[in-house]
């Protein structure tokens, strides 16, 4: 969990951890879990999908990964690929295209819910839950085998205009 950073959990002492990684291409999946003064404090997933980026984010919201207000956030994928990053309250999504070898292309949809963050729909706090979504997005792709050059998000994401 090294590409995670404590920014979000300033103040909270860490009483668990759960991290789960398997699988390459299109059966990988990640699982995190932190636990901060025995309360929930961020579930991060990472799960490869087959739908475009508007039914994944319209699935997000139905399983309750994306609450609130969704702002878009920015981001580019090579080639022209559909690529997307979200932010709710206290929660962030990123969908990434990821090339395989034989030229197959999946993609990746990475969330992160961080319900012990305080204030989850100032912008300050959904940028930091957004840097984690990104972070984790990152090494998702290295992790899942995709091929170079690959979409990557800014680790320090933005508001898109």
């Amino acid at each position: 969990m090294g590409f995670l950073q404590q920014t979000g959990f300033t103040g909270r002492r860490i009483t668990s951890t759960e991290f789960t990684e398997s699988g390459q291409g299109d059966a990988y999946r990640l699982d995190c879990a932190i636990n901060g003064d025995d309360e929930p404090q961020l579930d991060a997933r990472v799960r490869v999908t087959s739908t475009d980026a508007e039914a994944w984010q319209a699935d997000l919201k139905a399983r309750g990964r994306l609450s609130g207000t969704v702002k878009r956030l920015s981001v580019s994928a090579t080639d022209g690929q559909e690529a997307a990053a979200l932010s709710g309250d206290s929660s962030a999504a990123v969908y990434l295209p990821c090339k395989l070898a034989g030229n197959k292309t999946i993609h990746l949809g990475v969330s992160v819910k961080a319900p012990g963050a305080s204030n989850g729909n100032a912008d300050n706090q959904r940028l930091t839950v957004a840097a984690i979504a990104s972070r984790l997005a990152n090494h998702a792709v290295d992790e899942a085998g995709c091929l170079k050059p690959v979409a990557v998000v800014d680790q320090s994401p933005t508001f898109a205009s």
